[in-house]
């Protein structure tokens, strides 16, 4: 009975140790994130502000950007989903790749065999090489502005941003691999209706707002020949018309039954021993 155990674990090991060994995944990017300028379905000339580190310390060559239904690598971007009708045909950099290392060689947007592919004329996919391979960190955050993206279709659909880097410039050997989630959304329209609007007031104070008026008399004291007597008071005035306003003083001068006091020319200076009235605003 021992044998025949032992001869059992031994078989055992034997088949373990001869299960094929998982193949190798490229490593992670981390830190990753895109941030449409719009999220609005089926929006046009968008820019996508893409980032993330690197999760391979070592040499980088060339990046590809997707728009895809699945974030799974092994899953093409087939484009009929939730994705379908996004494109890169037409995206492009806005100046270059920023981030330390990142930022060293000049990039360029692959062309021929290396231009945007996907189903159609759509382009779910988008290649940049570098002018030189660059060494780069898992410390050092890349940042990517993508101009002329087309969102797709669908408002409130979720699809998904994948980036794969490679070692050297011609998208051969795959370093790193990394998909962002996003969504797109339906356009809120907000409307409002401010009515017209005119705040007036006058008093011997009054707030700047209207809100409080002091007294409604203005005394000028005993008239003198020998001195000019004044008095003052204020007013507030406010509208959101788009001409202003104006404000016009209407009325006979002062009176004493049939005693008038002169009113005052325009302009006219104050004269001791002449009888006349007027405003100084």
């Amino acid at each position: 009975m021992k044998n025949s155990l032992a001869k059992l674990s031994l078989i055992g090991l034997i088949a373990y140790m001869a299960l094929p060994m998982a193949a190798q995944a490229a490593g992670q990017l981390t830190a990753r994130s895109v941030t449409p300028s719009t999220s609005l379905g089926a929006a046009t000339g968008v820019t996508y502000t893409v980032k993330f580190k690197a999760g391979t310390a070592g040499n980088v060559g060339s990046v590809k950007f997707e728009v895809c239904d699945s974030p799974v690598e092994s899953t093409a971007c087939a484009g009929t989903g939730n994705s379908n009708g996004a494109s890169l045909a037409n995206a492009g950099l806005t100046g270059t790749f920023a981030g330390t290392n990142w930022s060293t060689p000049t990039w360029t947007k692959g062309s021929g065999g290396n231009a945007p592919t996907g189903p159609g004329a759509s382009g779910t996919s988008v290649k940049f090489a570098a002018s030189a391979q660059t060494s780069v960190a898992t410390s050092d955050q890349a940042t990517v502005t993508l101009t002329n993206v087309v969102n797709p279709t669908a408002n409130n659909k979720e699809y998904y941003f994948r980036v794969t880097t490679y070692s050297d410039t011609a998208y051969g050997t795959e370093v790193d691999y990394g998909a962002t989630a996003l969504s797109t959304t339906q356009g809120v329209t907000v409307s409002g209706y401010m009515p017209e609007s005119l705040v007036f007031c006058v008093g011997a104070t009054v707030a700047a707002d209207c809100s409080t008026i002091g007294g409604g008399t203005v005394d000028l004291g005993t008239f003198s020949p020998t001195a000019t007597n004044t008095g003052a008071s204020e007013m507030a005035a406010s509208t959101n018309a788009s001409s202003g306003y104006a404000i016009t003083i209407n009325g006979t001068t002062l009176a004493s039954g049939g005693n008038q006091i002169t009113a005052c020319a325009a302009n006219c200076a104050a004269t001791t021993g002449t009888s006349q009235f007027g405003t100084n605003v």
